[in-house]
């Protein structure tokens, strides 16, 4: 006859094989281990052993809960009352602050587990995150006691950079140019002195002499200036400065505040400018052609562009051909303007 026994913990019968002698048995249907009476281990004869009807449902007992003991880890956090429960249970000093979910720690009432708040509060008037014991919002400046904005006080920044080389520099390339211009007017004249009576002749040279004056002034005078300056309120202008032929443009003031980041790209790609200064240098003289080429077209590019919140670029405010003058122009804008460092 097959012995059973009620489970203690969902009421199922639960089936004794035959010579089973151990104290415990493990319920099929829930996963706990039921007690074995004494009387029904080993194999007792099959008179000995009443029928037992299983029994469907289980007496519901009540247990008062114990508070635990704190367990020896991590601080802050306690073990369970349900010794099966591994998941820890988190004291209510180890974060401060609003709830992020409210609700209990017991697994029977059927309502979800609080979860702790994360120390942190807003700001009454901006609605940042600050920390509990904080008395000034540093992200609008005011006071949380008595709700008084406080003036902040900012290091005054300006700083100027011009693309490659510097105005002075040019200007003196510019005259080394004029030098070559008036050797080769003096040649052009000497080649033809026969023919200066004519009038088709002077208009000639002129033509050709003002026209490489023209270029020449157009590509060794045509770069932008940077300049960036920030006030000791905060106020921050971002300023790029063009000249073509070493004229000054009307300066145009960056928005910086529409853009989200800033960041630094290398290209090894040369422009239209570069190539024809080079061809056109090339053709003048090949010295001077050659050396453009390995000190302005050779070397790698950077530039430093204002990006928005995606990545993309909006606006391209600086042009260098080394990286650490470009990332040092970067810097000093992101401290400047306050936007994000995207690096590349």
């Amino acid at each position: 006859m097959t012995r059973t026994l009620a489970c203690t913990h969902c009421g199922e019968s639960v089936a004794l094989p035959e010579a089973f002698d151990r104290p415990k048995i493990r319920c099929p249907g829930c996963g706990s281990y039921a007690p074995v009476p004494a009387e029904q281990r080993g194999s007792p004869a099959a008179e000995d052993v009443p029928p037992v009807k299983p029994a469907r449902k289980a007496v519901a007992v009540r247990v008062a809960k114990v508070a635990p003991a704190p367990a020896t880890g991590s601080a802050g956090v306690r073990a369970r009352g349900n010794p099966r429960d591994r998941r820890p249970e988190f004291t209510p000093d180890e974060s401060g602050g609003r709830p992020m979910l409210a609700g209990t720690r017991d697994e029977d009432d059927e309502k979800p587990y609080g979860v702790p708040g994360t120390g942190l509060m807003p700001c009454p008037h901006c609605r940042q995150e600050l920390p509990l014991d904080a008395t000034f919002c540093v992200h609008c400046g005011t006071s949380l006691a008595g709700g008084e904005k406080a003036e902040r006080v900012h290091q005054p920044m300006a700083a100027v950079w011009e693309e490659g080389l510097s105005l002075q520099h040019r200007v003196a390339v510019m005259a080394g140019f004029q030098v070559v211009n008036f050797v080769l007017a003096v040649v052009s004249i000497s080649a033809q002195a026969g023919q200066l009576g004519q009038l088709s002749t002077w208009a000639t040279l002129t033509f050709f002499h003002a026209f490489h004056i023209a270029v020449q002034a157009c590509l060794i005078g045509s770069f932008d200036t940077l300049s960036v300056t920030r006030t000791a309120r905060g106020k921050t202008t971002v300023t790029v400065q063009r000249r073509i032929g070493f004229v000054k443009l009307t300066p145009e003031k960056i928005p910086w505040r529409e853009s989200a980041n800033i960041r630094v790209t290398g290209s090894a790609q040369a422009g239209l400018v570069e190539w024809f200064t080079f061809l056109y240098t090339l053709m003048i003289a090949c010295v001077p052609g050659v050396v453009f080429y390995w000190l302005v077209i050779r070397p790698e590019r950077f530039q430093i562009d204002l990006t928005d919140a995606l990545g993309v670029t909006r606006e391209t405010i600086y042009r260098s051909t080394g990286r650490e003058k470009a990332a040092a122009v970067a810097h000093f804008v992101q401290d400047a303007t306050g936007l994000h460092d995207r690096a590349v």
